[in-house]
């Protein structure tokens, strides 16, 4: 019978006693379980096997939370309490309590959670910080390491820094001439912004417009141009058109004909850069500065050397200014500058540009940047022209 002094069909009293024994000699544990039987629609014949299964299930269990233990004091409380109730029969009181037991802890887990992330998010912006301090020294290669790392250390749920620091890890690899690392990352870093930010928001633009940058350099012209043209329409809608963004995108748009050798289509553009990044940023800015160098290499590609030179020579001089003379840029300077002057003749003057431009490359770049190679190029066509050959071989 159980112990409300109901007899259940199919319990002998050895079935009693087994499982009795069975339970440890807990026999509020033992009506408890005789009470839910009862409740059932079991079957006669089963009824005494199912009673043992039962005793042996909660041996089982009383075994298993026997060994759970928490180092919080609070949980180890209600860990205790509910070995308790189990021990005398209370299952509904067990139950409540263990789940408070989860319910807590995954409390618990929450806010360590989000402790753990706030501290990977402050890891990954002291490296990101790191990969800027890189970048400031012209050490493309660490940056990019640096920036990949804060990726890689940055939680899921701060998608839209994890596409800066990609786009930013994508560029350093660009700077350093490693074109192929590059591209996936800006890939990447388009798709996240395109997904959190909206496809027409500036960071797009200056995403696809990097993206853009990447495909010219390796010839696919007809893979750059859709995107420089994506990005123009964002940022003239979104910036107004006489934003610097919006004079970037133009120069770039202007660089890809040129390439290609659309001048006529190409120098529109320029100029209309030129104007506004003067406008917009003054007259000794950078980016003038590479406007006017772009502009140059556009008319000494035609042949038109009077106009190329005092671009060439106004660009320079705001990069010493502005850059100091031993920045990239002032090496493309003295490069193109060293090309004018070989194509003219000059060659003299032509001479310790190149060699300038060539010992800036490999202090600022290294030895097996792709600039380097262009200007031990140039440099032994100009010792071919003058007959050096054996100087130009050793090149």
């Amino acid at each position: 019978m159980n112990k409300n002094g109901t007899v259940i069909l199919g319990i002998t009293q050895y079935d009693y006693d087994a499982a009795l024994k069975e339970l440890g000699g807990l026999k509020e544990v033992l009506d408890q379980l005789l009470d839910v039987i009862g409740k059932k629609n079991i079957s006669v014949e089963k009824v005494a096997s199912t009673l043992m299964d039962m005793a042996k299930r909660y041996k089982e269990l009383r075994t298993q939370v026997q060994s759970y233990t928490s180092d919080d004091p609070e949980i180890q409380a209600l860990l205790s309490t509910a070995q308790k109730e189990l021990e005398q029969g209370h299952f509904e009181e067990t139950e409540r309590l263990y789940n408070q037991v989860a319910k807590q802890i995954e409390e618990k887990l929450q806010n360590l959670q989000e402790i753990k992330d706030k501290r990977l998010f402050s890891a990954a912006e002291a490296k990101f910080a790191n990969g800027k301090l890189k970048m400031i020294q012209l050490a493309y290669l660490d940056a990019a390491h640096y920036y990949q790392k804060a990726v890689e250390l940055l939680p899921v749920k701060y998608e839209e820094k994890s596409g800066l620091y990609l786009n930013e890890s994508a560029f350093a690899f660009h700077a350093a001439g490693q074109y192929s690392e590059a591209k996936p990352l800006f890939e990447r870093s388009l798709a996240i912004f395109e997904k959190v930010l909206g496809k027409e928001h500036p960071d797009v633009a200056s995403i696809l417009n990097n993206l853009a940058g990447l495909y010219t350099i390796q010839g696919n012209y007809i893979q750059a141009k859709p995107l420089h043209e994506r990005s123009l329409a964002i940022r003239e809608k979104v910036l107004g058109k006489e934003h610097p963004e919006v004079a970037a995108t133009l120069n770039n748009l202007a660089e890809l004909h040129r390439t290609q050798g659309e001048f006529t289509q190409a120098e529109p553009l320029y100029k209309h850069s030129l104007a506004i990044f003067e406008k917009a940023l003054g007259k000794e800015h950078p980016n003038v500065a590479t406007l006017l160098d772009n502009l140059g290499m556009l008319y000494h590609l035609q042949g038109d050397y009077v106009q190329a030179k005092p671009l060439y020579e106004r660009s320079l001089a705001i990069r010493e200014k502005v850059l100091g003379k031993e920045h990239p840029d002032v090496a493309s300077s003295l490069n193109n500058l060293g090309l004018l002057y070989t194509i003219q003749g000059n060659y003299i003057q032509a001479k310790p540009l190149y060699e300038r431009s060539l010992a800036i490359r490999e202090k600022v770049l290294g030895k097996e940047h792709p600039d380097v190679a262009i200007s031990f190029n140039n440099f032994a066509e100009l010792h071919r022209i003058q007959g050096n050959y054996a100087q130009a071989i050793l090149l």
